[in-house]
């Protein structure tokens, strides 16, 4: 799963207490409302390729199918290099789907909206009561112009490392007990460990177009200061004055934490041409100590049954004096086209999967991530796998965060730095021009947003 998530300056403030206030809500929420049609009927919707959104997908073709007796859900696959670049002629042409995928931060989203590409989600939002059902944090946050255009479907952590605990047992790593690498000497001692017992160290997928970024929304906050922070997820916005650059050590110490990464041998042989599938396999497999990765792949390899325990921990701060915090995101995604051709069914598929009923069967039960409404009962809340669990109750103890490129524009976020640090790694780039490049594109990018 790809993490792209909606802009607002508002998020990082704000996700912490959305998290506490979903992960204890215990109301009775709302039920999507059933019915049949004149005949039968093919609803289109799209679907990110692998898990687990494959299988939740499955989950709500199923439960909107037994209250639609003549629908039939048809879920077609989008690749994640195709959700952030060519499904935008996709879901803009007269063959559009019925549910599409747009990711907020990416210029195809603000595209789509201005040209009126996408449909206003008004009716969802009134007949599922979102106003009140989503978090304040989550309705700013797929709100744009005053309008609803795309939806949040759950709640997920990114940036963060599971480990295999029995190799670590084997080549005598310890373990933090608070789930966060102290130091970056003991990151690079565990690499070290785990190379000499003959195993990879932390798989990272270089070339996935986002993984190599995802540990700058981590980091971050752990080396500037909280109005800097602030003002770095807020600042692409003209009306907000410019108070951290990106050339200014808060922000450039990241780069150099990573780039000590790289060169420390933190990362597996070829980490550079490795996508997260591979990634990931080369975890589950057992050739690796530790994988860079989500919650979502929690539930995953919990159905796997893998042969060997599983547990999670976070980086190592840049600053010592700070602690780091898992980092939080909704997904947010899915779209009604302007021009699919089944929009009030469309419709009514979306209320299906913000009820309370979809929000568990789907999300909880078969993806084991976190409900993006505040209604589901707590009782659901067991269900989660035990990993995710633990997350959740660090994020209501420690707090959570929101991600740097998953919060500004393209124009200076994630697929802008992402290559840069891709070229970093490849000794073609240094920590201060990534800086540089940043801070002359934000002129371009504030213009874009007044």
């Amino acid at each position: 799963m790809t993490v792209f998530s909606p802009r607002s300056r508002s998020f990082r403030a704000s996700v912490a207490g959305a998290i506490l206030c979903v992960s204890i809500a215990a109301l009775t929420g709302c039920t999507s409302g059933s019915g049949t049609t004149s005949g039968p009927v093919t609803l289109r919707v799209q679907v990110e390729q692998g898990e687990p959104m494959g299988s939740i997908h499955q989950a709500f073709a199923r439960g909107f199918e037994a209250t639609h007796k003549n629908v039939k859900v048809k879920l077609e696959t989008v690749t994640t290099a195709a959700k952030v670049g060519t499904n935008l002629t996709v879901v803009s042409s007269a063959n559009a789907p019925d549910v599409g995928l747009i990711p907020t931060n990416t210029p195809a989203y603000q595209s789509l909206v201005t040209k009126g590409g996408i449909a206003d989600l008004a009716p969802v939002w009134k007949a599922a009561n979102l106003d009140k059902r989503y978090p304040a944090s989550v309705n700013a946050l797929t709100s744009f112009r005053g309008k609803h255009y795309v939806l949040a479907l759950s709640t997920s952590f990114y940036g963060l490392i599971f480990y295999n605990a029995d190799l670590f047992a084997k080549n005598h790593i310890t373990v933090p007990s608070d789930h966060r690498i102290a130091t970056a000497s003991d990151l690079y001692a565990m690499a070290s460990a785990l190379k000499k017992g003959g195993v990879q160290p932390l798989e990272m997928g270089g070339k996935s177009g986002y993984q190599a970024s995802w540990m700058v929304d981590v980091l971050l906050p752990t080396s500037a200061s909280a109005s800097q922070t602030t003002n770095y997820l807020s600042s692409w916005h003209s009306t907000v004055p410019v108070t951290a650059k990106y050339t200014d050590p808060a922000f450039v110490n990241v780069l150099k934490q990573l780039q000590e990464y790289g060169k420390n041998g933190v990362y597996q042989n070829g980490y550079l041409g490795a996508d997260q599938g591979s990634t990931e396999s080369a975890f589950m497999s057992g050739t690796s100590g530790m994988l860079l990765d989500g919650s979502w792949q929690a539930g995953v390899m919990a159905k796997a049954k893998l042969p060997f325990k599983v547990g999670w921990m976070l980086v190592p701060p840049v600053k010592a004096s700070s602690q780091t915090q898992l980092t939080g995101f909704y997904g947010a995604d899915v779209i009604v086209p302007a021009k699919a051709k089944h929009k009030d069914l469309a419709m009514q598929f979306l209320e299906y999967m913000v009820s309370d009923e979809g929000q568990q069967k789907a999300v909880i039960d078969v993806g084991s991530q976190i409900p993006s409404v505040n209604t589901v009962p707590k009782s659901a809340f067991t269900k989660l796998d035990p990993l995710v669990q633990q997350m959740l109750q660090d994020a209501n103890t420690n707090g959570a965060q929101s991600g740097w490129t998953s919060t500004v524009p393209a124009g200076i976020g994630q697929t802008t730095i992402d290559p840069l640090i891709q070229s970093m790694y490849a000794g073609s780039a240094t920590p201060d021009s990534i800086g540089q490049t940043i801070q002359v594109a934000l002129p371009g990018v504030r213009a874009q947003n007044k």
